[in-house]
């Protein structure tokens, strides 16, 4: 009765008007399972309709007949069944994004056949734990018009007991944060953050902790400041970096230093590829520097399990951040996660590159216990429909859910 029956794909439009497939899982006892791809289209992205078609064959004329009549409950085997059959067609049949979508639709249809909510299919009964929302309050980098040289500098919520909680203290900062702006006359515009024309970095962390004492909350107890430098952004040659704002040129251990010195003067407790993805000297160096902060590594790890086994193994960093553009198939991103929260790495979810109503991730978060995500301000569809999710599963578990004010660097 658990066995596959059909699977099938169609186009569609998503709701901005982008053109996306439909992929459906139905099984032999008359459960479904339903998934768009590509899930993480963003309104930049460009999908061409040939690649849209040949993806919907791939799905319809190829994948079915591998797949039909096999159990549904086999995750790991279903998905290592689609990776064999795009590798043995040149990996001509399906785009990654197409394999995550019927990676996901297997997985939603096997756990309908459980009679079991997603989440609690991929995450069993060891559930604790809301994630702790790291929100995005200013914004610099290379691809911002400002003075800026880090990318996002974000609000981590620490001395709050719930989801809801860290969230709307974390609006309340950030909409104090525009009233400051505002009131020091500093040219702003919103855009999953405040772009405002600032002198550099330190005065950003400065107005950052100017909010936080505003609102009646103390820095480096109530909340922390994350950023993300996204130095692998920068122009770098033989480890030597380019300020994108500055046209000065340091080496890895002067923007160690920099980044050290910024750690020292502000309530900085997270660093999110503070260098380039090949610099794996800096990278040791600056974890052993600021063993109290946690350095998270995006670029660097690139959500490959072979390249987080040789960091680990060389002591680079002590976090990774999984991009939800990153997710192949949904086994290969389970073994990920686990992996790494065997190793003692924490691991940050990141999906506000997604331009949909789609409150999946929240899911996959909660269900496997992540316990960090990235995500905007919920003014956007998106943000909103995640956040309203991670909100209902908090209610749902009421007080049973641990504290999420566990932070193991606090």
């Amino acid at each position: 009765m658990s066995a596959i029956k059909n699977i099938s794909a169609k186009q569609k439009l998503d709701l901005r008007g982008n053109p996306t497939l439909e992929i459906s899982v139905e099984l032999e006892s008359g459960h479904s399972g339903v998934m768009s791809a590509p899930f993480t289209l963003g309104a930049d992205s460009a999908v061409k309709k040939e690649d849209l078609l040949k993806d919907m064959d791939g799905i319809n004329q190829i994948l079915f007949e591998s797949l039909k009549g096999k159990d549904v409950r086999d995750q790991q085997g279903l998905d290592k069944t689609i990776l064999n059959v795009n590798e043995k067609y040149g990996k001509s049949v399906l785009g990654n994004d197409a394999i995550a979508g019927v990676s996901i639709a297997l997985a939603k249809a096997a756990s309908s056949y459980c009679q079991l909510p997603f989440y609690r299919y991929i995450g069993g009964a060891n559930i604790k734990t809301t994630p702790i929302p790291l929100s995005t309050v200013l914004r610099g980098g290379v691809d911002v018009n400002n003075k800026l040289n880090i990318k996002e500098f974000m609000l981590v919520p620490v001395g709050f007991l719930t989801f809801g909680d860290s969230l709307d203290s974390s609006l309340e900062v950030f909409n104090k944060l525009g009233e400051i702006l505002e009131q020091r006359g500093i040219s702003t515009s919103i855009q999953n953050g405040y772009i405002s024309n600032l002198n550099g970095d330190e005065q950003a962390l400065e107005l950052i902790c100017d909010a936080i004492d505003e609102c009646g909350y103390i820095a480096g107890e109530h909340f922390f400041i994350g950023l993300n430098v996204a130095a692998a952004e920068w122009e770098i040659e033989h480890n030597m970096y380019r300020l994108p704002k500055k046209n000065e040129i340091l080496t890895s251990e002067q923007v160690g230093e920099y980044i050290f010195d910024l750690c020292q003067k502000y309530p900085i407790i997270s660093l999110e590829d503070p260098l380039g993805g090949e610099d794996f000297d800096g990278y040791m160096e600056l974890t052993a520097q600021v063993s109290d902060v946690q350095i998270a590594g995006n670029s660097i790890f690139a959500a490959s399990l072979s390249k987080l086994q040789k960091a680990i193994y060389r002591n680079i960093a002590n976090a990774v951040v999984i991009n939800s553009t990153d997710i192949r198939t949904l086994s290969e991103f389970m073994n990920l996660v686990e992996f790494a929260r065997q190793a003692g790495y924490t691991v940050i979810m990141s999906d506000r590159s997604i331009k949909k109503e789609n409150s999946l991730i929240a899911d996959i978060v909660f269900g496997l216990g992540i316990k960090q995500v990235k995500i905007g301000m919920p003014s956007k569809t998106n943000e909103f429909c995640k956040c309203k999710r991670f909100l209902e599963q908090e209610h749902f578990f009421d007080k049973r859910l641990h504290p999420i004010s566990y932070w193991k660097y606090y």
